[in-house]
């Protein structure tokens, strides 16, 4: 949705080339990033600049925080040595539902390290456990039976013909 909002800030634009045809790799990309930053900005990740720990590295190109990894040898992608630190927020909860969802469900361990492919959410086990047991699949599928503590008591007509 974003990047059709960007893309529509883009064509009203006077002297602007129009976009009229599916969104590109590269717009998708420039929305995502474009969250990501207004999501730091607003929990003050992007202001501490001096004050931010030493595993952490900014990039100056983008004005994404990320996490300097030890994976930095090998063959792996860029998102993947250097993910992008992300805080609790709406969105990032939203991101996480959603990749919970396309895993079929999947429970915590399996739905955290998926999205350590690319991002690092600061509490990101506890913040990844909120938002499953707050999904409703999950939930029905979670509960036990209603069973009973022991053998039900006789009533109180039936127990008097014993006697």
């Amino acid at each position: 949705m974003t990047a059709w909002i960007l893309r529509f800030c883009q064509n009203i634009r006077v002297n602007s080339h129009k976009l009229t045809k599916e969104l590109s790799y590269e717009e998708i990309q420039s929305a995502e990033e474009a969250l990501i930053r207004i999501i730091n900005s607003q929990n003050g990740q992007l202001i501490f600049r001096r004050n931010t720990p030493k595993q952490y590295s900014f990039t100056k190109k983008n004005k994404i925080l990320k996490v300097k990894s030890r994976l930095i040898l090998g063959e792996n992608p860029e998102d993947f040595v250097r993910p992008t630190v992300l805080p609790d927020h709406p969105i990032v909860r939203r991101r996480i539902d959603y990749i919970h969802q396309k895993l079929q469900h999947a429970g915590v361990e399996t739905t955290l390290s998926h999205l350590r492919e690319r991002f690092w959410i600061s509490r990101g086990r506890k913040i990844v456990r909120e938002v499953l047991q707050k999904c409703v699949t999950c939930k029905r599928y979670t509960l036990r039976p209603m069973v009973p503590d022991g053998p039900v008591p006789l009533p109180a007509n039936r127990s008097n013909r014993l006697k």
